[in-house]
């Protein structure tokens, strides 16, 4: 969310030195569960045959094999042929359709079956294939890829599960609707903005759909630990007000202890007095960037405590608290399942969310274009309309 103006700022904290304002601008975009597409770059295996001489000349003959994908499915076929004795042995295979992969399944064994999969898992680690891939493969584990590493976790089944139909979700212009089964939609548009989407005509957003607004009410200094208020939050709230879109806020957090957690929702809440929010109030809790950031050495006991603290301020408050992040920073920066009792804004880049528990908003893009804001901007669903909570 708040990446990509940090090498910016950064430079300007130490131009402004002692006076450390800089601010981690979030998510590293690259974990937010992005591998590259299916691209198996196979070596070439060259056999020289040695035949017989004739007239003194030697005749050599060059074998271009796939050499990889050739010993992978052949052992495949050797080892599992009730496996794979109708496939097709070929790359596509890591392209089968849903169809496919139910038939292999309906004709093997239970033991068959596992040994298959370990092979896919292998397969998959040797090559690189994509992760939307094994998570199709492996429907009942929560897949992740972190550091190069496939990790196959246990679903939590005591955390409450995504219930979502994705088949009713639909693209609509720039923003991603969902409707009920009625094809009622029940879904909002929304986006998350800062300082840097600039000057922000919210008369023109309102105009182009957008139903909320979250705006960021500001930070704790990426390597000072200064609380910093955003310098267009005040005239965003102002702005939103002005066209009646629904307004929530986050805060990037780089809080290192309790007591830092409860002064930055603090913070939150003194600046919103005044003001009708209907969204929640949400704390940022992301990779940092680079070197340097204080929350660095933070365990997940730590973090997660540090974020429960912050959330505990809020709704003691009267507002709703809310946890932004993605898939990987939640399950292997936290304990995921202590923070579920509260609302969930997950960040995931793609044509649908990938994730086993409830949520209640997704950011799926950081490309987004909206009349009224120049450049990019986070676009935002949320499943639940706040505006009628009681």
């Amino acid at each position: 969310m708040d990446n990509k103006n940090l090498v910016e700022e950064k430079k300007n904290e130490m131009i402004n030195e002692p006076v450390n304002e800089t601010e981690e601008r979030g998510v590293t975009k690259a974990v937010l569960d992005q591998s590259a597409t299916l691209e198996l770059d196979v070596p070439v295996y060259v056999d020289r045959v040695r035949r017989k001489k004739k007239k003194g000349v030697r005749v050599r003959a060059v074998v271009a094999v796939p050499f990889t994908i050739l010993i992978f499915f052949l052992g495949m076929i050797a080892e599992h042929y009730r496996v794979l004795g109708n496939m097709e042995v070929n790359d596509q295979y890591f392209l089968m359709d849903d169809t496919k992969l139910s038939e292999i399944k309906e004709e093997t064994g239970q033991e068959a079956t596992a040994e298959f999969y370990e092979m896919v898992k292998d397969y998959g680690q040797e090559t690189q294939v994509n992760v939307k891939f094994m998570r199709k493969m492996f429907p009942d584990k929560l897949v992740l890829k972190s550091d190069g590493e496939f990790l196959y976790l246990p679903i939590d089944e005591t955390i409450e599960e995504s219930s979502y139909d994705y088949s009713r979700l639909e693209k609509e212009d720039e923003f991603f609707i969902y409707k009920d089964e009625e094809g009622e939609v029940t879904s909002k548009k929304g986006i998350d903005v800062s300082k840097f989407q600039g000057e922000i005509d919210w008369e023109l957003v309102k105009e182009d759909g957008v139903e909320f607004a979250i705006l960021r009410a500001g930070y704790r200094g990426y390597g000072s630990g200064k609380l910093v208020l955003d310098e267009m939050f005040m005239e965003n709230l102002e702005g939103t007000k002005a066209q009646s879109i629904d307004i929530g806020v986050y805060f990037y957090s780089q809080a290192t202890s309790k007591e830092e957690a409860v002064e930055e929702a603090e913070m939150v809440i003194e600046a919103l007095r005044g003001y009708d929010v209907t969204y929640p109030v949400v704390l940022d809790t992301e990779l940092p960037s680079g070197d340097g950031a204080r929350t660095e050495g933070l365990t997940n006991e730590e973090r997660t405590e540090y974020i429960l603290a912050f959330c505990e301020t809020i709704e003691e408050a009267g507002y709703i608290p809310m946890v932004y992040s993605n898939l990987n920073w939640f399950i292997l920066k936290t304990d995921y399942k202590a923070l579920s009792k509260y609302d969930i804004w997950l960040a995931n880049y793609d044509t649908q969310p990938y994730f086993p528990y409830d949520f209640q908003m997704w950011q799926y893009s950081e490309k987004g274009q909206v009349n009224g804001i120049e450049g990019d901007v986070d676009l935002n669903i949320c499943f639940k309309d706040y505006s009628k909570e009681e």
